[in-house]
C-alpha cells in the first residue's frame, strides 16, 4: 500500500486518538511529534491545535503575556538572559515578556521580542476553551443579540461559579471584563458568557473557526523563534 506522510507537532489528548464525537478527526498527544499515515484513497481530514500558544507567542488580552511560558532565553537582539533565566512577564509589562539583560548601565530590563498569537484571539479552536479575544456580545436561543454581563459581577444575573480567580484567569481567561469564554468545555461545546440582560441567562457566541481561516498563528515581535506558520492545518483528501 502507497502512504501519505507529514510530519506535525500538536497539542490534544494521549497518543493519536479518534475524535469520539467525528470520527474523522485524529489527535497527538500534547507536544508529540510522529509520522502519520494515512491510507491512499481514504478521505481524512485533521485538525490540529498548535503548541505556539503562550510558547511561540502571547496573548495580549492575558496581561500582555502574564502565562507566557516560552524557552526564549534572550533578549530581542539576542543578548542573554541574565542567570539563564526565560523571558517572561510577571508584571503584565505593556511591552509583552522581557528579561534582565547586561548592558553598560547595568542590569536592564529588555523586551524579548515575542510576537502576539492570533489564533484564539482573532478566531478559536475546538470548544473555545483556549479563546482569548475581546468578543463581548453573544445570541439567546430565541435569536436575540445582547452584551456579556461581567464575569466578575452578579448583575442581571447573580453567579457562583465561574468566577474570576487564578485558576480561572490562567486556565479560561476569566477576568475583571465581559469577553467571550468558554470555563465550561465539559458541559458547554462553545463560547458563551452570561447576558446583560434579564430577559436571558446567558447567550453563546459566534467566533470563526481558525481551522477554516487564513489567520497566522501570530505578529509582529523580533523573537528569533518566529516563522511564518510553522505548523499548519493538515487536509488529505
Amino acid at each position: 500500500k502507497q502512504w501519505y506522510q507529514r510530519r506535525v507537532a500538536i497539542t490534544a489528548g494521549g497518543a493519536w486518538v479518534i475524535n469520539p464525537g467525528k470520527s474523522n478527526q485524529v489527535y497527538l498527544k500534547e507536544g508529540a511529534t510522529s509520522m502519520l499515515k494515512v491510507e491512499q484513497g481514504k478521505q481524512l481530514e485533521i485538525r490540529i491545535k498548535p503548541v505556539m500558544t503562550n510558547k511561540w507567542c502571547y496573548f495580549e488580552h492575558d496581561g500582555h503575556g502574564k502565562y507566557f511560558s516560552g524557552s526564549q532565553v534572550t533578549d530581542a537582539l539576542g543578548r542573554e538572559c541574565l542567570g539563564g533565566s526565560h523571558c517572561s512577564n510577571p508584571d503584565d509589562d505593556p511591552s509583552g515578556p522581557y528579561c534582565m539583560v547586561n548592558t553598560t548601565s547595568g542590569p536592564t530590563k529588555s523586551t524579548c521580542g515575542i510576537p502576539r498569537c492570533i489564533w484564539d484571539v482573532e478566531c478559536k479552536q475546538g470548544n473555545g476553551e483556549t479563546y482569548r479575544g475581546n468578543l463581548e456580545r453573544g445570541q439567546s436561543e430565541q435569536g436575540h443579540e445582547y452584551e456579556c454581563q461581567g464575569w466578575g459581577q452578579d448583575f442581571p444575573h447573580a453567579h457562583f461559579y465561574f468566577r474570576p480567580t487564578a485558576f480561572t484567569e490562567a486556565k479560561y481567561g476569566l477576568g475583571m471584563h465581559n469577553y467571550c469564554r468558554n470555563p465550561d468545555p465539559q458541559r458547554q461545546p462553545g463560547l458563551w458568557c452570561y447576558a446583560n440582560t434579564f430577559y436571558t441567562e446567558y447567550v453563546t457566541c459566534k467566533v470563526e473557526e481558525c481551522s477554516l481561516t487564513k489567520h497566522p498563528y501570530f505578529e509582529g515581535g523580533q523573537s528569533k523563534y518566529q516563522s511564518n506558520r510553522a505548523v499548519s492545518d493538515i487536509h488529505l483528501k
